[in-house]
Formats: C-alpha cells, sequence, structure tokens
C-alpha cells in the first residue's frame, strides 16, 4: 500500500481556493435566477396564446 500524502496549503492559497468556490457559487446562484425568470417569461407567453386560441373558439375566456 502506499502512503497516504497530505497536501498543505497555504493561508493564501486557502483563501484563493475559497474565494473561486464563492464566485462559482454565485454564478450558479445567478444562472438558477435566470433560468427561473425565463421559464415564468414563457409560461406567460403560453398563458396568453391558449387564451387567444381559446377565446377565439369558445368566446371571452377569462384566466385569472
Amino acid at each position: 500500500m502506499e502512503p497516504i500524502i497530505f497536501v498543505l496549503m497555504s493561508d493564501s492559497a486557502v483563501k484563493v481556493a475559497f474565494s473561486r468556490l464563492k464566485a462559482i457559487a454565485s454564478y450558479l446562484q445567478l444562472r438558477i435566477i435566470l433560468e427561473v425568470l425565463q421559464l415564468l417569461h414563457w409560461m406567460d407567453k403560453l398563458k396568453q396564446l391558449l387564451c387567444y386560441f381559446y377565446g377565439g373558439i369558445f368566446g371571452a375566456l377569462v384566466v385569472v
């Protein structure tokens, strides 16, 4: 068996790694928020399209 070697990082290297981790987490959070907003916008457009088609077929359709 080979021995387990622990690599010790300096304080500055730990700070850099932690800073990168925080930046990645912030980026992922932003991407999730943007994707949810895009999904909500798409759903609103779909609702409008359905109201247009069903409103034309069945008369005045009220969607709350």
